[in-house]
């Protein structure tokens, strides 16, 4: 599916890279007499976001993206496994990329942060899966366990990293210049 899906983004993206693709997009936004269309094609955001179709319809650029992507989704279902053998619940794969992608996109999708509607979407989700095969709601519940720890492996990470950054940055030069 994704080879398809790759094929589909590298001809799509040529057939509109370059100035040949603005004149296609320029006269296909004519044909339809769409007025935003036809605006938006003439602003100069348009103008710097274009060459993304000369990124696009280049195979390795895309195949490259796509495969650092799947390998994304593999970490992400990986912690998730972990976490579950460390806590003793069984988590097959087929429910562990479902789960781990879900807690992935709603981190990155949400506006108001990520701590707790994670943990909430996983639980969701688990529910889902797990209403269909008729799992006890203890069940559920280590879902939402499983969720916590990887959570908070994640924080003692971003912890640690943003030590190596202070120590990196050394914000006491950035006190001393201020007092100067």
């Amino acid at each position: 599916m994704e080879v398809a899906a790759g094929i589909v983004i590298v001809v799509v993206a040529g057939v509109f890279k370059g100035q040949r693709g603005v004149d296609r997009l320029h006269a296909i936004a004519a044909r339809l007499r769409v007025r935003p269309i036809e605006k938006l094609l003439k602003t100069r955001a348009w103008a710097n976001m274009h060459p993304g179709f000369d990124i696009l319809a280049t195979p390795w650029s895309t195949f490259g993206s796509l495969g650092l992507r799947l390998c994304d989704a593999a970490v992400h279902s990986t912690r998730f496994l972990i976490a579950a053998h460390v806590l003793g619940v069984g988590l097959p794969l087929r429910e562990a990329v479902p789960v781990s992608l879900t807690f992935f996109l709603v981190g990155a999708l949400s506006p108001a942060g990520m701590a707790g509607l994670r943990e909430g979407a996983v639980m969701g989700l688990a529910g889902l899966l797990l209403h269909k095969t008729g799992a006890r709601e203890d069940t559920i519940k280590e879902f939402a366990a499983v969720a916590v720890l990887v959570t908070a492996t994640e924080a003692f990470v971003f912890m640690f990293a943003a030590a190596i950054g202070v120590a990196w940055l050394r914000p006491d030069r950035l006190l001393k210049l201020r007092r100067a």
